[in-house]
């Protein structure tokens, strides 16, 4: 759904690109012609590919914890590093 608009938008892609480090998705394959795409995108726009990540597993933990840089306090559970829902 973001795609048309940064195709469309050269701003946007320069205010989104430019601190973006990675995308993550989970839940659902990711199209080709959609990464592909981002992948084009990132390059013109900021002269590299940014990552695009995924994980299977949990699509409610598993994005948030491979992406923590933190090493948990006790390393057979996540639940220390993923504070609470309210």
């Amino acid at each position: 759904m973001l795609l048309p608009y940064l195709q469309q938008d050269e701003s946007l892609r320069h205010k989104l690109f430019a601190r973006l480090q990675a995308f993550v998705y989970a839940g659902a394959a990711l199209p080709p012609h959609v990464r592909g795409e981002l992948e084009r995108l990132t390059r013109e726009t900021v002269g590299h590919a940014i990552p695009v990540l995924t994980s299977l597993g949990s699509t409610e933990t598993v994005p948030r914890r491979s992406a923590s840089p933190r090493k948990p306090a006790n390393p057979a559970s996540s639940a220390s590093r993923i504070p609470a829902s309210s």
